[in-house]
C-alpha cells in the first residue's frame, strides 16, 4: 500500500507541476505579447511623428522663401519704404497666405500627435508667420515700419528652430 501511496503522490506531484510551469508559461507568454505590443505601438508613433514633423517642416519652406525673397534678393529691410519694396510685399501676399495656410493644416496633425512640447512649437510657428503676414498687409496699406517686420522674421526663424529641437528631442528618444 505504501508503493500505492507514493505512486499516487508523484503522479499528483507531477500534476500539479506540470499545471504551475503551464500557468507560469501563459503568464510570461501573455506578458511578453504585452509588451511587444507596447513597443510596437510606441515605434508606430515614433514613425507616425517623424513622418508628420517632417512634413510640418516642410511647410515652412514657402515661407522661407518669401522671406528670403523679401530679406536677401529685394532687400526691403534696407529699402523698405521704396517703390520695388512695396512691390515686392504686394508681389508675396499671396505666397505668404500659402505658407501660412500649409502650415495651419500641417499643424494639426503636429498637434494630434503630439507630445504638447512639440505641437506648442508648432502653433507658436503658425502664429509668427500670421503675425509676420499681417505686417506685410500693414506694410502694403501704407501702415508698418522695418523694425515689426525684422522682429517678425526673427520670431518665425526663432519658432523654427524651436520646433526643430524639440523635435528631434522626441525622436531621439528611445521607442
Amino acid at each position: 500500500m505504501d508503493q500505492g501511496v507514493a505512486a499516487v503522490s508523484g503522479a499528483g506531484v507531477a500534476v500539479i507541476g506540470t499545471l504551475v510551469t503551464a500557468g507560469l508559461t501563459y503568464m510570461a507568454t501573455r506578458s511578453q505579447a504585452r509588451d511587444q505590443g507596447r513597443v510596437d505601438h510606441r515605434q508606430k508613433l515614433r514613425d507616425e511623428r517623424r513622418d508628420a514633423y517632417g512634413a510640418f517642416m516642410d511647410t515652412t519652406e514657402p515661407l522661407d522663401r518669401v522671406i528670403f525673397d523679401l530679406v536677401d534678393t529685394q532687400c526691403i529691410i534696407d529699402n523698405y519704404h521704396s517703390s520695388s519694396a512695396l512691390q515686392a510685399v504686394e508681389e508675396s501676399l499671396p505666397d505668404i497666405d500659402i505658407a501660412v495656410h500649409g502650415l495651419y493644416r500641417a499643424r494639426v496633425r503636429v498637434r494630434l500627435l503630439g507630445p504638447s512640447s512639440v505641437s506648442d512649437w508648432a502653433d507658436e510657428l503658425w502664429n509668427d508667420a500670421a503675425h509676420m503676414r499681417a505686417i506685410l498687409a500693414d506694410f502694403s496699406a501704407g501702415r508698418g515700419n522695418v523694425s515689426d517686420f525684422q522682429e517678425a522674421v526673427e520670431k518665425v526663424e526663432g519658432s523654427k528652430r524651436g520646433f526643430a529641437e524639440s523635435a528631434n528631442v522626441i525622436l531621439e528618444a528611445l521607442p
